[in-house]
């Protein structure tokens, strides 16, 4: 069994299976979770909540929190078959006791959780460490936890980076700001001895063994301290020489104490210290953008800005790091992506063709062979704009034809498979400014808008005839395919980063858009039949003369067609930090829920029907670059990916939200 926590204030038990062995607690206030601690008798944890240190006053509180983990008993449950098979062991959380105050880290002293120690840190007094104890109160087994101590680590000098107990939780590594490190006897209090660490930046992590810590500088050097505890010095035994400088988290191997895992922004790495060689894991190495499931949902297609493209099995075990099949490089960096399938002569679906946008204007083409991957093809430039591709969407159906382009000088395009026998460039059906600068701005909080307006998204009609661009210029546009404007959204007052054009069974045809000003808009047909007027009567009119674009577009504004504000959904008021919203995209199948993504890494998720937020989570610890949701109803998969260079894959059940993260 383990304990997993997240950033929200959630915590339950799970086995090595990944299934929950206990009911899940949300602690109160339990928002910014930034360390855990498992008693060694396992019958407690405690956890730290709260903002980033130095507190400037005493309204400035972060949360400790004392979970009691009770084990209940084995139980029994009917399997499939209708016999009896014994479950997991169940253990019931419950929160024991909760202190508030300016802490920094608290963990459990030796052996039990009668003691637990605390590091607290304001901008007034420096930093404190203090010593509590548990006590029983009455017969009733309420427990509290009294300080008996309180003792100076530093005043006013450089605040705490970060704070790691030894093996048996005896001793405690309290690492500063200015990379030195103090050793602290948890139980007396007593400082055993401080020295100064090598290296200019700040100590992400460390190890502390009972006479040794290692410690990462930005030297490329991993250190090895020697302490002496009769003489209470520390001294570096030797330095390690790596090929990486800056690194996020390092630990033993479970099998081999000679070998030890680093993890750096974007790889991950096993060190061996005997011969200082290291064998990398390396995926995705800087700013993961662009994502797309396979038709199928079977496949998942991530890009980054080094021009890497992975083609991930979603297929293998779902508890288990998906394996990439295949991979390529383009050479410049992605910035979105587009699946479908390439019908071979026998009608059978083994190549993907995967449309990869690019920053510098161009958009490639990449057959992948999926039964026999030594036929699957390079990567083909298939046309070539001026500026940034920053949006792809395809048609919908099986065998799309066209494909709906945007970039960041607000052109809209549409290109158009080559015919047999052409060869494999597509060639241009639409191309139009669909946006303009707007010159009278004076708001520059948000993008370029007195330059450019920036087409950041794209989603084509139920019906396939009609486009609708999102764009920096606060607006939404919908096109037909000669590029007459049919009809215009405003209301949003920031830039709209993301727009979807769907047929929701309960309510008819929707546009749903999201913007920099943090509110996602649900826009209504409001016809008798919930459906676009043109979807049965094209207009008949010639194609415009495209030298005005401007001024031949204006009089085609669609007046028959009213689209109406059915709610706004909006992630202010949930206490996060700063953000704006970056990516959308709507579940494929009968929930009608919405996925929305944010520039500081959550993911909310909100029923349309009943208007309801199903669910709310931090996914990531940068802005997310990239959302997909699968077609596959059997296990309906969102996926999102991030300039953390991660790829989280969540299976969203009917009722929660539940997420694994790979």
């Amino acid at each position: 069994m383990f304990v997993a926590c997240s950033y929200d204030g959630e915590i339950v038990c799970c086995d090595c299976e990944w299934n929950a062995v206990s009911n899940k607690l949300v602690i109160p206030d339990g928002e910014k979770l930034s360390h855990a601690a498992v008693a060694r008798d396992g019958r407690s944890l405690i956890v730290t909540c709260g903002g980033s240190a130095p507190y400037e006053s005493e309204y400035d509180r972060s949360m400790i929190g004392v979970i009691a983990i009770e084990h209940l008993q084995n139980t029994r449950c009917g399997g499939e078959d209708g016999d009896a098979r014994e479950s997991s062991v169940e253990f019931q959380l419950k929160l024991e006791y909760r202190l508030t105050g300016q802490f920094e880290f608290a963990e459990f002293v030796h052996e039990s959780n009668q003691y637990i120690y605390i590091v607290c840190h304001t901008s007034q007094n420096g930093v404190w460490s203090q010593l509590y104890e548990r006590v029983p109160v009455g017969e009733s087994g309420h427990v509290e936890y009294a300080m008996i101590q309180r003792v100076g680590l530093n005043e006013r000098g450089p605040g705490v980076a970060m704070v790691q107990p030894n093996e048996d939780n005896s001793m405690a590594a309290i690492a500063f700001s200015d990379r030195s490190v103090s050793i602290v006897d948890m139980k007396s209090m007593e400082v055993i001895s401080h020295f100064q660490c090598l290296g200019s930046s700040a100590i992400r992590c460390l190890i502390f063994e009972n006479n040794c810590i290692y410690t990462k500088s930005q030297t490329r050097t991993l250190d090895e301290w020697k302490i002496d505890y009769n003489s209470k010095t520390v001294s570096l035994l030797r330095s390690y020489n790596t090929a990486f400088s800056t690194v996020y988290m390092f630990c033993w191997d479970d099998e081999r104490k000679d070998k030890m895992w680093l993890m750096t922004d974007h790889s991950l790495h096993l060190y061996d210290t005997v011969t200082q060689k290291d064998e990398s894991v390396s995926f995705h190495s800087l700013t993961c953008c662009g994502i797309d499931f396979s038709p199928d949902g079977k496949y998942l297609v991530t890009g980054d800005f080094c021009g890497n493209v992975f083609v991930w099995d979603m297929t293998s075990h779902p508890h288990q790091i998906y394996e990439f099949s295949q991979s390529t490089n383009v050479f410049m960096s992605v910035r979105a992506l587009k699946c479908k399938w390439s019908r071979t002569g026998d009608d059978q679906r083994v190549w993907l063709d995967v449309f990869v946008g690019t920053m510098d204007g161009n958009v490639f083409c990449w057959k992948v062979n999926l039964m026999n991957p030594e036929e699957t093809q390079e990567p083909e430039r298939i046309f070539a704009l001026q500026d940034s591709i920053t949006c792809l969407e395809l048609q919908h159906g099986d065998d799309p034809s066209l494909l709906a382009v945007g970039t960041s000088d607000g052109m809209l395009c549409v290109m158009e498979r080559p015919r047999p026998g052409e060869g494999s460039l597509m060639r241009i059906k639409l191309a139009i400014v669909a946006h303009r600068p707007i010159t009278d701005n004076t708001d520059l909080r948000f993008g370029s808008i007195n330059k450019y307006s920036e087409v950041w998204s794209v989603s084509w009609s139920p019906c396939n005839n009609y486009i609708v661009t999102a764009s920096e210029d606060q607006t939404c546009s919908i096109w037909n395919l000669y590029g007459e404007k049919m009809h215009s959204l405003t209301g949003h007052t920031t830039a709209v980063t993301a727009v979807e054009w769907r047929k929701i069974p309960s309510l008819g045809e929707v546009l749903i858009t999201i913007a920099d000003d943090r509110n996602v808009m649900v826009w209504r047909l409001n016809t008798p039949q919930n459906i676009h007027y043109h979807h049965h009567q094209q207009i008949a009119s010639r194609r415009p003369d495209h030298s005005d674009q401007e001024g031949s577009t204006s009089k085609y504004i669609d007046k028959k067609n009213k689209w109406g504000l059915y709610h706004i959904f909006t992630t202010e008021g949930f206490g996060l930090d700063w953000h704006t919203l970056t990516y959308m995209c709507v579940e494929r199948s009968k929930n009608d829920r919405i996925a929305v993504a944010t520039q500081n890494g959550y993911v909310f998720v909100w029923d349309i029907k009943t208007k309801q937020l199903v669910s709310r989570y931090k996914r990531h610890n940068a802005s997310i670059e990239g959302m997909a949701w699968s077609d596959d109803e059997e296990n309906n998969y969102l996926a999102t990916c991030s300039s953390d260079c991660t790829i989280n894959v969540y299976c969203m059940l009917a009722e929660a939200t539940v997420y694994r993260n790979k």
